[in-house]
């Protein structure tokens, strides 16, 4: 099944049309100089993802930019290639933590080549990203956003590692905001900085950088928090995922945390605080339980709320079809649904 061309995602590439080819044309040259190290499958992996974050990073250059109706610059070009570099290093790192088996729909190169070999291709993502984005830096504004890069890189990291050393917590309120903090960081500060970064690469007024990066914070909060609740609705065979990765390994999404607020003190399910294994039969009832409570109910609704406060931002900055096209991608992206990554076509030729 595609996505039908009225959707939001398509209608953005539309408007950044000849930029978004120029990317896609930096990312198949990327893929081309790995092709010694990255079979077929592996190299369909990076075909099949939406590009959400090297598109954020076009309309937000398009909306910063003093003519936005000529082609962006090439070093915005390969700044998004970059974003998406990274976005990809991260989900290899991801997938060897989570021992996932699927992404986007495909073998996780961990599962279908080993833990050690995922580890070292996850890193050349991230080597290739700084490498690409440093050969374009020349100015003092530029060397300020490179900063900014890898500022995030760093973050990012530190969101994945919160993530895997939770220590056992009962207290709801701290969990709630354990959880912002690490998908802040986590997923949060990449969506955030390709919004800033676009408008900071082509030089962008202080007051337009500054909206733009709240609204991408605000957005990698909404994203996340649905893709955690998708995570629980969406059966495995349209999610392109691991159904409720998130429980078997112990982690606390919002949907859960809210879920285990609602049970009673001595449940079962109440051990995942106390960093306590589930046997498989406690597993299995536990992801029934979740998913018919009211926990994704109440976090979808959160999420919402998150959204328009995103949107809230971009409403100072001048209308314009970016602006325009990034309210509607908010609005999709908690109202409709995440869109599946193994769904989408990004070809623009």
């Amino acid at each position: 099944m595609s996505l039908p061309k009225s959707h939001p995602y398509h209608k953005a590439i539309e408007i950044v049309k000849d930029d978004f080819l120029a990317v896609e044309n930096y990312m198949t040259n990327l893929i081309q100089s790995q092709e010694k190290y990255l079979n077929e499958e592996e190299q369909l992996f990076y075909k099949k993802g939406k590009k959400l974050r090297p598109l954020l990073f076009l309309l937000a250059a398009k909306i910063a930019s003093r003519n936005p109706n000529e082609i962006l610059a090439e070093k915005v070009h390969a700044g998004a290639a970059s974003i998406e570099m990274v976005h990809v290093g991260s989900l290899i790192h991801d997938d060897i933590v989570d021992k996932a088996p699927i992404r986007r729909g495909l073998p996780t190169i961990s599962a279908s080549r080993g833990y050690e070999i995922a580890l070292i291709i996850g890193d050349l993502q991230w080597i290739k990203a700084t490498r690409l984005m440093s050969s374009f830096m020349e100015t003092k504004e530029d060397i300020l956003l490179m900063k900014r890069f890898l500022e995030t890189g760093e973050e990012v990291c530190k969101g994945q590692l919160d993530e895997m050393l939770r220590e056992p917590e009962e207290d709801i309120n701290t969990l709630i905001n354990r959880y912002y903090r690490t998908i802040d960081r986590k997923t949060g500060q990449l969506i955030s900085f390709a919004c800033e970064g676009g408008a900071r690469i082509v030089n962008g007024q202080p007051s337009v950088v500054g909206a733009l990066q709240r609204y991408g914070t605000l957005m990698g909060r909404a994203f996340q928090v649905m893709d955690d609740v998708f995570d629980i609705v969406r059966p495995n065979s349209t999610s392109g995922k691991e159904q409720l990765i998130d429980l078997k390994q112990g982690r606390l999404s919002l949907p859960i945390i809210y879920a285990l607020r609602a049970l009673p003190k001595d449940h079962f399910l109440q051990n995942i605080l106390k960093n306590l294994p589930l046997t498989e039969e406690q597993l299995h009832e536990g992801i029934s339980i979740i998913k018919n409570g009211n926990g994704w109910i109440e976090a979808a609704s959160e999420a919402r709320g998150i959204a328009s406060k995103a949107i809230s931002q971009l409403m100072l900055l001048p209308e314009s079809p970016y602006r325009n096209i990034l309210i509607e991608l908010a609005d999709f992206t908690v109202n409709q649904g995440i869109f599946d990554e193994h769904e989408i076509e990004t070809n623009t030729n």
